[in-house]
């Protein structure tokens, strides 16, 4: 059997019977938010079509910013 209070007489020395008092340590530091969730403040990308069906384009005009993993080919929007 596991007795809570035999553990403590060993680790804080003998418990004084019929004291009534538990001793008892909390954290001395508060715990603080881990380094990895520290994102979302960042401003949104702006992705997406710049250009509308029928607008007039110059060269060198962006017509679509997208992200590396999806794309948009010519013919497609």
């Amino acid at each position: 059997m596991f007795y809570p209070t035999a553990v403590l007489s060993s680790h804080l020395g003998p418990l004084q019977s019929g004291s009534g008092t538990c001793i008892v340590r909390w954290a001395s530091k508060k715990a603080g938010s881990s380094s990895r969730n520290r994102g979302g403040k960042a401003p949104g990308q702006r992705l997406g079509k710049k250009v509308k069906e029928g607008e007039y384009v110059r060269a060198n005009q962006i017509l679509v910013r997208q992200k590396f993993s999806f794309r948009w080919l010519p013919g497609q929007f």
